[in-house]
């Protein structure tokens, strides 16, 4: 049985066209491995493959949840294998395609025991972060300075992560992700896309502009008037927050769409350094190219 091919890149690389090309000649299906495509009512501001895209091949795990739902790594590990063993049973090679490295090393490595966390611990955690998240910071250099030194004092949905498991569990995130992982049932050929950082600037910029042409606005409005905080883990670093501005009249839509792209740099930017110090690719490319790659996952050992 084949392999299970693994994609990751960076925002904006066109990972979805290549692996929509290489799930059509393996006779594959797709399953999400992006933290924000789980989500339904932002197809847009995600980039979600569209009708046309979901009517070529299968897709899994895209457009599921409410934005208001927390959804772990370890959520998405326990869904994506039982998913990706429906794929194999069937006879089809499961490709998973996505930017969110989290969820890829849940899934290749299995997951740390990290016990359940309360609503109510994970809601408050949030609410401190909101307010004041230098503060929060702060406190979690205190608490795990291990995990804080590895994220960024922006990144509230991770700052809210290690303040959350110490507080229910009185240890660590890092001391917990020390335990021995469960391991995957799986084999990889894992795939990367990473184009320079000029052209990627370039499709973020571009693809900003679609978005506005395609209702951008509308689906930020319709989530908002739908009383999803820009603060939520899924509206995080997308630029919800800079457009909810817009629509306070704090930003104009000009100064509203700059801060949204210099987010998806930042962004991009995270994505490609954990594809340089984490992914350990077997193949990157910088321009998607599906016959190579396609000739690489046919000539790699575990495909023979």
């Amino acid at each position: 049985m084949m392999p299970v091919v693994t994609l990751f890149g960076p925002t904006a690389s066109g990972k979805s066209a290549l692996a929509l090309g290489l799930a059509e000649v393996l006779d594959g299906e797709i399953v999400n491995a992006d933290s924000r495509q789980i989500y339904k009512g932002m197809p847009l501001i995600t980039a979600c493959p569209s009708a046309e895209d979901y009517a070529r091949v299968p897709h899994h795990l895209y457009e599921f949840l409410s934005p208001d739902v927390r959804y772990s790594a370890g959520d998405y590990a326990k869904a994506a294998t039982q998913v990706i063993q429906n794929v194999q049973a069937r006879g089809k090679t499961a490709i998973v395609v996505g930017g969110t490295g989290f969820y890829l090393r849940a899934l290749m490595e299995g997951i740390s025991p990290i016990p359940p966390i309360s609503d109510d611990i994970n809601a408050a955690v949030e609410a401190e972060v909101a307010e004041d998240i230098a503060a929060a910071y702060a406190r979690l250099q205190t608490v795990d300075a291990a995990w804080a030194a590895r994220i960024q004092p922006t990144d509230a949905q991770r700052i809210a992560r290690g303040l959350a498991v110490h507080g229910a569990t009185g240890r660590a995130l890092s001391e917990w992700q020390q335990a021995p992982a469960s391991g995957s049932p799986f084999a990889f050929i894992k795939l990367a896309l990473c184009p320079p950082r000029e052209v990627l600037h370039r499709r973020i910029a571009d693809r900003w502009q679609a978005m506005l042409e395609q209702g951008l606005l509308e689906e930020i409005r319709s989530l908002k008037e739908a009383g999803h905080a820009a603060t939520l883990p899924a509206l995080t670093g997308l630029g919800v927050a800079e457009l909810y501005r817009y629509f306070e009249g704090d930003l104009s839509l000009e100064q509203a769409v700059e801060l949204g792209i210099i987010s998806h740099r930042q962004y991009a930017k995270r994505q490609a350094t954990w594809l340089n110090n984490q992914y350990a690719a077997d193949y990157t490319q910088q321009v998607p190219d599906t016959a190579a790659a396609l000739a690489f996952v046919r000539a790699h050992p575990l495909a023979t």
